[in-house]
């Protein structure tokens, strides 16, 4: 892999990661490139949601480097990778089911204007300082009539779109997405889809787990496969469809 060319904005290299004895991650390597959006695919147990545990810190590996912004991001605690710019989005939603959307996205703005202490009760002028760029992020997918609902109350498709917002909106270099479109009715996918194929012609970097396919190779620039802890092969959706390697470890199963 020419790293040059990636002038080292995000790139995991040779990280290995063992749970007693059992290889989650086996010399895991890749790049990205900035300004476009790439899919992890690989069958269940490959290691992908270990593989973002690790890069969010949550995971320290046993061996390896993650490189972002030209920086060893290895040994960083969660928080400050998430300062450095990595939003995050899980598996499953996680939203603060008592708080309000409008609450919820607020905590993404978040800054020395507003603390933890104010976390059920944001400042009003705060509050309105952010209000244009929240509502401008919930036009067109259907949410602005939710502002004021507890976030318990929305379905489980809209808490994904509300989780999304909320990391598009936290000031970031890179989103990282673990399977976003899990669960969620068509009409949603496609919201999601328009959503992050905006995002990305607004300059944003994605990388994302997902398990649908269909969506996945509709957004993605770049595939990668995972496959037993490794990533094991990488291009454009039509040759990853066309690819043996994959279609042994992956579409066959």
């Amino acid at each position: 892999m020419a790293k040059s060319s990636y002038n080292k904005f995000f790139e995991i290299n040779d990280i290995h990661k063992h749970f007693s004895g059992a290889k989650a991650l086996s010399g895991c390597s890749f790049a990205i490139k900035k300004g476009t959006i790439s899919v992890i695919i690989g069958p269940n147990g490959a290691g992908k949601s270990t593989l973002f545990n690790v890069i969010s810190g949550l995971l320290r590996p046993d061996s390896g480097k993650i490189i972002f912004n030209n920086t060893d991001i290895t040994k960083n605690a969660p928080e400050k990778i998430a300062r450095l710019g990595i939003s995050r989005v899980f598996q499953k939603a996680r939203l603060f089911d008592n708080l309000t959307v409008r609450d919820n996205l607020l905590l993404a703005l978040n800054n020395n204007e507003t603390s933890m202490a104010n976390l059920f009760g944001v400042p009003k002028n705060v509050a309105q300082k952010h209000m244009l760029e929240i509502s401008s992020s919930l036009e067109g997918l259907g949410l602005t009539s939710s502002i004021d609902k507890i976030a318990r109350d929305l379905s489980y498709g809209q808490q994904r779109l509300v989780e999304i917002v909320r990391a598009i909106l936290f000031p970031h270099s890179i989103l990282i997405l673990d399977e976003p479109v899990n669960g969620v009715a068509q009409k949603l996918k496609d919201k999601i889809r328009d959503m992050l194929l905006r995002q990305k012609e607004l300059g944003d970097t994605i990388l994302m787990i997902e398990h649908n396919i269909d969506f996945a190779f509709s957004v993605a620039d770049t595939v990668f496969v995972m496959d037993k802890g490794k990533i094991i092969a990488k291009g454009s959706p039509t040759s990853i469809r066309n690819n043996k390697t994959v279609i042994d470890a992956y579409f066959g199963n």
